[in-house]
């Protein structure tokens, strides 16, 4: 049997999101993720942190 691969962890990512974005979307995103230095999942992570974040204020 094979090893698995990876590292251990306690917070397992099996969901999926597909998102279409225009061609503009798609540069600030770009853009974002290169003047952060992080991925563009991550981009959209910490936004969507930031709205839940801003939700809960309320």
């Amino acid at each position: 049997m094979a090893k698995k691969l990876g590292r251990p962890t306690d917070c397992k990512k099996t969901e999926r999101f597909e998102l279409r974005l225009t061609p503009n979307e798609a540069e600030t995103l770009k853009y974002c993720a290169e003047r952060l230095e992080v991925s563009k999942a991550d981009v959209l992570k910490r936004g969507l942190l930031i709205v839940w974040a801003q939700l809960r204020k309320k």
